[in-house]
């Protein structure tokens, strides 16, 4: 994640231009292949605070596959 905003998993030649809470402008003219409309992707974010702020949960991902929950203590606590 070379500056910008994050990173998409499945294109990692695609910048991420801009994002909103709901939306995202992301350019794909360098990636190998385009997506396609509806299609899903993992997006990495490089700054979370506010959607974390509005979660009771987060789950943690390994590499081994295995899941486990951590409660959010901020929770709310924006300001």
């Amino acid at each position: 994640m070379e500056g910008g905003f994050g990173h998409i998993v499945e294109y990692p030649q695609a910048k991420i231009i801009r994002l909103d809470e709901e939306h995202g402008i992301f350019d794909v003219s360098e990636c190998d292949r385009q997506p396609k409309p509806g299609e899903r992707v993992q997006i990495i974010p490089n700054y979370i605070c506010s959607c974390v702020n509005r979660q009771d949960l987060a789950w943690l991902y390994y590499e081994d596959g295995t899941l486990d929950q951590m409660p959010i203590d901020a929770r709310g606590r924006l300001f």
